[in-house]
Parts: C-alpha cells; structure tokens; sequence
C-alpha cells in the first residue's frame, strides 16, 4: 500500500499497451525474482529481457530501434559509451538502475553513476518516511529512494535492485494513465517531473 501500486491497479492500470526492457545479466535466480516482481506491479505490460552475454550497448539500441520508453538494470561494473545511439536512447528512454552498495574500494557501481540515470537506492519504511539501507550505496548520484522487495519461499529479498525494479515499474502505470488522459505517450520530462512531484506519496 505505501507503493500506491492499489491506486493504479483500482483504476484499472496495469502496464497494458506499455515496453519495457530489463538488462539483466545476474543468475537466472535473480532474473526470475526481478521478472515477478515486475509483473506483480504492471501484469499487463510488455516486458522484454536481455540477458547473460547481451551488451549494454545492445540493449541501448534495442531501446533506440524499437521506440520502448522504459529500460532498467541491475548490473554493476560497466560504463556506457556516449555514441550518437545513446544520445538518441537519453532523448527518449527513462532508464532506471539499481544504486548497488559500495566495494571493498570504496567504488561505485555503474550504470547508476551516469547523470542521464535515474538511480535508486534501496529504502525501508520507518514510520510514514522511507530511509535509505546501508544495502544501497551512499554517494550523491543517487536520484531516488524506494522500497522494493519480494517474499520468496519465506524468505524476504530485497535491495537495491527490487528497489530499481519497483521505480520503474511504477513510471510504466503512471505512463499508461497519463495516455489514457492526454492520448500520447509522456516524455521523458514529464516522467521525471511527475517523479519529483509525487514520488513522496507513492
């Protein structure tokens, strides 16, 4: 309930007529918990994976050539480059990252550093706030905080990736309503805005 995910879903919003493609390049344990809870929050949206062996960059231009709004990783140690592509991909694409945690020298994971990405660190919920976990990593190219998590044969997974997920997910209903009012797609300005206005309440 404090996701908002009922507001969306009571209104008849899950993700229908939406794209979006998850890089995942973890085991395949882990992209089936990402794939779950996915489809918990958009049931009905298009979800496309790229996996094990797929490259970023691939995955850039897959957004490119097939006009999908909405990309998410959960990957760590790899820079983007900036080509003419990726410059395309930032005009058009909302990519979100999980914030990952800190290593042994104190260096970031990557994408989630890059400006043009919205990284999100993993939060739990004290009381009405949300509070970043230390399983996120405390640096200022963190973007937002949110909670995410998946019970799995009674145990709770959480972090920073369920968190990426849960963000991203959440733009993908917000997106549906927003087309449903204004018959287009947003873009990627009014995603951001509508995130920086209203993420406290989702």
């Amino acid at each position: 309930k404090t996701l908002g995910i009922e507001h969306f879903h009571n209104a008849g919003y899950k993700g229908e007529g939406q794209k979006v493609l998850i890089h995942e390049v973890s085991n395949s344990q882990h992209k089936a918990w990402i794939e779950n809870l996915g489809k918990q929050i958009a049931p009905k949206a298009e979800i496309i994976f790229r996996t094990e062996g797929s490259s970023l960059e691939g995955s850039v231009k897959y957004c490119v050539d097939n006009d999908i709004p909405f990309m998410n990783a959960s990957l760590r140690g790899i820079r983007i480059k900036d080509t003419p592509t990726y410059q395309e991909f930032k005009k058009k694409t909302l990519f979100f990252a999980s914030a990952g945690n800190t290593t042994t020298e104190d260096k970031y994971y990557y994408p989630a550093s890059h400006d043009d990405t919205i990284s999100v660190a993993y939060g739990k919920m004290i009381g009405s706030m949300i509070k970043q976990s230390s399983h996120s990593a405390e640096n200022n190219k963190i973007d937002h905080i949110q909670v995410g998590s998946l019970w799995v044969g009674g145990t709770r997974q959480e972090g920073s990736s369920f968190a990426s997920i849960t963000s991203c997910m959440m733009m993908v209903l917000y997106a549906e309503a927003f087309k449903d009012m204004y018959n287009r797609q947003p873009t990627k300005a009014e995603c951001i805005n509508y995130m920086q206005s209203n993420y406290k309440d989702l």
